[in-house]
């Protein structure tokens, strides 16, 4: 069965060096010190790398997005990456999985259970990063077996080459800050809407649609693999509309009379439209169209 560990490679945000502590604080050699909140998760994001005074989601949009995945819409989504990291995870040696951009943890708490009803003897250390101090507190109100830190993945506090894989759903990967943390060989997965991803929203907030760009892999990653998964499925209430608009970009993005037709909605049948791309930990670069 799988052995669950703590991750302890952490780093100090201002100064880089390792951290070491008890159950209430985490201190660094130059006596920078940070308390582990009674929800138990840390916050190690440096004051630099705030551009407001909450960044990251908001409670309201925590909560509307807890509420939408919860309602199983994404499972699926979920599932795939669960499988791709179950082929990861090394039996019988200890493998650390970092989710850079976590939120509320809804994909890392499915993922710490999926691996939980594995039968192979893995020893696995569960890590969740994100910017949002409301989306932690909630990752960490939904499972203290997992690891979560409030930082950003500009710089992730975590030592250098300690990171047997990164998950990075629906977010912002930042290469270099990556390729630092990971060991050599790591990976990282990315986790990204395609080109058809909830088309018929889209359409409803848009009068026209971009086209995606061909993509240029940076020279410290290759592809190993890619995978799609599609399918369809049905929100059937307003308030179902409402949290998936609210959790999205698009909530920013679209223009106000794109967002009242899709509120004006009781019901939206949808298409999920989704792509894995594995990428490993090298000294070249990869160039490829998706």
């Amino acid at each position: 069965m799988t052995q669950f560990f703590t991750f302890p490679h952490l780093c100090c945000p201002l100064d880089g060096e390792p951290l070491t502590g008890n159950e209430t604080s985490l201190v660094c050699i130059k006596g920078h010190s940070f308390d582990i909140a009674r929800k138990g998760y840390v916050n190690l994001l440096n004051v630099q790398y705030k551009r407001s005074k909450d960044p990251g989601d908001s409670k309201e949009m925590v909560l509307a997005r807890r509420a939408f995945l919860e309602a199983g819409h994404f499972a699926p989504v979920s599932n795939h990456m669960n499988e791709i990291i179950k082929r990861l995870a090394h039996p019988n040696s200890e493998y650390s999985i970092l989710d850079a951009g976590c939120g509320e943890g809804y994909y890392l708490d499915r993922l710490y259970r999926a691996l939980g009803e594995d039968e192979t003897s893995l020893k696995v250390s569960l890590s969740g990063v994100d910017i949002s101090k409301q989306a932690i507190q909630a990752a960490a109100g939904r499972n203290k077996e997992i690891q979560w830190l409030v930082a950003s993945n500009r710089q992730l506090p975590i030592q250098g080459e300690t990171i047997d894989t990164i998950v990075c759903g629906f977010g912002f990967p930042v290469y270099e800050s990556f390729a630092h943390v990971l060991k050599s060989q790591g990976r990282v997965l990315l986790i990204e809407a395609g080109e058809n991803h909830l088309i018929e929203l889209r359409e409803l907030l848009y009068p026209e649609l971009k086209e995606r760009s061909e993509r240029m892999w940076p020279a410290s990653f290759t592809v190993v693999e890619q995978s799609q998964l599609r399918y369809s499925f049905e929100l059937d209430t307003n308030k179902e509309i409402e949290n998936l608009l609210f959790m999205t970009p698009h909530f920013f993005r679209a223009s106000y009379e794109g967002k009242q037709r899709a509120k004006a909605l009781n019901s939206l049948k949808l298409t999920a439209d989704v792509r894995y791309t594995l990428l490993t930990k090298t000294n070249s670069a990869k160039h490829i169209a998706l």
